[in-house]
């Protein structure tokens, strides 16, 4: 209990004090980017988010429509607070994409990490346009 009490109080710390950045791509066969699915290849999107974040919250409608509109979008919504084991398992997807885990939320997708949150208009339209490529072409991300 302490030691999960303490991680999350070393990531929130991380998280107040890193500013957020783009990633980079990278070949790592232990996550699942994308796999087969009923509209050609599922994307799986990964999203790191803490319940103290308002950015986070301002975030989730539009991470609850994406699959609806796309059904080939599998979002993977991993809450840091209440589940401090997410919080091993982004350190790790962090560190597989050459990043430092620290900003929430944190999209991880097709090798790639970003981290922060305009709004749906500005995050979540360059996401879909990121999420829309690896769909349609996923070598572009290798």
């Amino acid at each position: 209990m302490i030691a999960n009490t303490l991680k999350a109080l070393i990531l929130a710390t991380v998280v107040a004090l890193t500013p957020s950045q783009p990633a980079q791509a990278f070949n790592n066969d232990q996550f699942v980017w994308t796999s087969p699915g009923r509209y050609g290849s599922n994307v799986h999107l990964y999203v790191y988010w803490s319940l103290q974040c308002p950015h986070c919250h301002e975030a989730m409608p539009y991470l609850k429509r994406l699959p609806r509109k796309y059904p080939w979008v599998k979002v993977h919504l991993r809450e840091v607070t209440k589940n401090p084991q997410y919080i091993d398992d982004y350190i790790a997807m962090a560190e597989a994409t050459g990043q430092r885990a620290g900003s929430v939320p944190a999209f991880f997708y097709c090798g790639q990490m970003y981290s922060g949150w305009g709004d749906e208009f500005t995050t979540g339209g360059w996401l879909t346009g990121e999420l829309q490529t690896c769909h349609t072409n996923p070598a572009d991300f290798d």
